[in-house]
């Protein structure tokens, strides 16, 4: 299977390119920001995305890729106080880069499965405030079904780990129960 899909927010006031918030900046994520002449100038938000999963006799594997990206910088907007924003500062107002996720598994006669991943985040502008921070992920799970597949016990593990915030890295242990009616 191969799916793809993309979003364009004319107008975001939110980090995730959402909404139109207008003067309500008190909601976590909102900004505003104005031209020479006090109208608001929201930059414009693009999302990409394309997905593919592919499947045989037990083997799985699927690969997520997503890009974002402001436009409608042409004209610098201004801060409220009517200082300029500077192009690349955007990236402190929206997610914006690339991130990808590639994984695969094995489920065995058993219905036990062994799972792996690989996911890599990195932000388009070299700015140390950005929202998305570069990362690299690396997990790894097993998965055990019962009752014809209806329910599921998945034990995974995660390392996330920020090159440039090294105090930011974790591991992450996750335990999961899942029930099909």
């Amino acid at each position: 299977m191969i799916g793809a899909a993309t979003s364009l927010n004319v107008g975001a006031s939110h980090a995730v390119g959402e909404g139109h918030y207008m003067e309500d900046n008190s909601i976590q994520g909102a900004f505003m920001f104005l031209d020479s002449n006090g109208v608001n100038k929201l930059p414009n938000y693009l999302k990409n995305y394309v997905d593919v999963m592919f499947k045989y006799k037990g083997f799985n594997f699927l690969a997520e890729y997503v890009n974002t990206a402001a436009y409608n910088l042409q004209v610098t907007p201004l801060y409220a106080d009517g200082s300029l924003l500077e192009p690349k500062e955007i990236s402190e107002y929206l997610i914006l880069g690339n991130a990808f996720n590639v994984q695969g598994g094995f489920l065995f006669k058993g219905d036990w499965s062994l799972d792996a991943k690989y996911g890599r985040s990195y932000y388009e502008f070299d700015n140390p405030n950005s929202l998305l921070r570069n990362y690299d992920s690396m997990g790894g799970g097993i998965t055990k079904y019962f009752s014809n597949k209806a329910v599921k016990t998945q034990l995974m593990a995660t390392y996330i780990n920020f090159p440039d915030y090294s105090t930011q890295n974790q591991i992450n242990i996750e335990c999961l129960l899942q029930i099909k009616f």
